[in-house]
């Protein structure tokens, strides 16, 4: 026991040491989005264009992030690899659900004509590896210590060309992967319960969980269906759950929202003639989300029940915890639904949650205008007054004063900033006997 209360402190400390020495890039000053130049020496134009134009562009085109880290005056507490693979889990560089990419980290040491290599290495995660051969090999003779001649701007050119080697591979390399039908949606979704599907079963109306994507145990899909079940048989309306592990492997569409509209159809989802209902389709491959209604359901979950209900369900997903976040998404659907049989579906005028806000208000003003009235009855019987000139306490006639003036000594002001609103959550669509919202979670 007194060994371990001894180290203690000591791994505290060494700890503190630890993240001190590996302080992420990203909060320097110069910052270009997808390149951080630690160095703060060499041209900001050509860096700022690469790292805020051209990486992203290729970042979009081949669904993978490209990143350029370049340290310098600093020491290591571990090999260059293993600090590219830290700050890559660390900072959670990557794109889509299985964060695929490709980082290039430069370390420099300056000196007195610019800057001495000390080391670079390629890191890759997920498709990335696709890229890390093609992409090391046009590296190398750009990055090898001896290119570096120890003039500034000779050094500066070989760095300059190798941004444009990595640019220029990344896109060599991902064109050809197009070419022979390669990209990261194509790749298997990793799934908390290890099952993948590139076809959908054979859904149906009744089929009111249908988790392709493997998000959910069987207890927990079979409570989540029961619950569905009686919504439906009590009101007549289809609430569905749908994960998928890319939509676009699953569908024709590119476009979410396009994606669930099509799966509502294909499954013929909905109930009754006008196929009323609701569906919440997940894609895991990069974190999409649309929200649909068809029939009755355009009614029952208007604009301002559907933003409710991301409101329920997007916190927990954000934290991947599927199963509440989908228990809530049922539980405000009753809410709009019993709304909707009572006559008065949710909106903003008679939402329980906004009726009672107001009686809340109500309540408070009623408060505040008794204290006023109160305030200005009692202000009526006192006899002490504020003074604000110093010859108010004096006794009339006891001092003759020649002159008076006020000068003015300093004063105090408090300022505090209040940063603009932020819009969040997704985006409205409607038509073709649909309506619904969509976006990222």
């Amino acid at each position: 026991m007194k060994k371990t209360k001894t180290m203690l402190p000591l791994s505290l400390l060494l700890s503190f040491l630890l993240l001190f020495t590996l302080a992420l890039p990203a909060t320097a000053e110069f910052d270009y989005d997808l390149i951080y130049d630690e160095a703060e020496a060499f041209d900001e134009s050509f860096l700022s264009e690469y790292g805020r134009v051209i990486l992203p562009d290729l970042a979009e085109r081949y669904e993978m992030d490209i990143r350029v880290d370049i340290l310098a005056d600093r020491e290591l507490s571990m090999t260059l690899p293993e600090l590219a693979a830290y700050y890559y889990d660390r900072y959670e560089y990557g794109y889509g659900y299985n964060l695929d990419g490709l980082t290039l980290t430069i370390w420099l040491q300056s000196d007195n004509n610019g800057f001495e290599l000390r080391d670079y290495t390629v890191y890759a995660n997920g498709f990335g590896e696709k890229y890390i051969d093609s992409v090391s090999d046009a590296l190398q003779p750009w990055l090898m210590a001896d290119s570096w001649s120890g003039d500034f701007n000779a050094d500066e050119n070989s760095l300059l060309q190798a941004l444009y080697i990595l640019s220029d591979t990344v896109e060599t390399v991902g064109e050809a992967l197009l070419a022979e039908g390669y990209s990261p949606s194509a790749e298997p979704f990793d799934n908390p319960n290890g099952k993948t599907a590139d076809v959908l079963p054979e859904y149906s109306a009744s089929s009111y969980v249908m988790d392709a994507a493997g998000l959910l145990n069987a207890t927990e899909a079979e409570q989540l269906a029961a619950k569905a079940g009686l919504l439906a048989e009590e009101y007549g309306c289809g609430v569905y759950l749908m994960t998928v592990p890319n939509f676009k492997t699953v569908t024709s569409q590119r476009e979410v929202y396009e994606a669930a509209r099509e799966l509502y159809q294909r499954f013929d989802l909905g109930l009754g003639t006008d196929k009323t209902g609701e569906l919440l389709l997940l894609s895991m491959a990069e974190r999409d989300y649309a929200l649909i209604t068809h029939g009755e359901g355009n009614t029952i979950f208007s604009e301002y029940a559907q933003i409710k209900l991301e409101d329920e369900f997007l916190d927990d997903f954000k934290d991947d915890d599927w199963y509440n976040g989908f228990d809530d998404y049922l539980d405000m659907c009753e809410t709009a639904l019993k709304m909707a049989a009572e006559g008065t579906p949710m909106n903003a005028a008679n939402d329980p949650g906004t009726l009672m806000a107001g009686r809340v208000f109500g309540v408070l003003m009623a408060l505040g205008i008794s204290l006023a009235i109160f305030a200005v009855l009692a202000s009526g019987h006192r006899n002490v007054m504020e003074k604000e000139e110093a010859s108010a306490f004096l006794v009339p006639n006891s001092f003759h004063m020649t002159g008076q003036r006020d000068n003015f000594v300093n004063r105090n002001v408090s300022r505090r900033y209040i940063p603009p609103k932020s819009s969040g959550g997704g985006s409205s669509h409607s038509g073709g006997g649909f309506s619904g919202r969509s976006g990222k979670f």
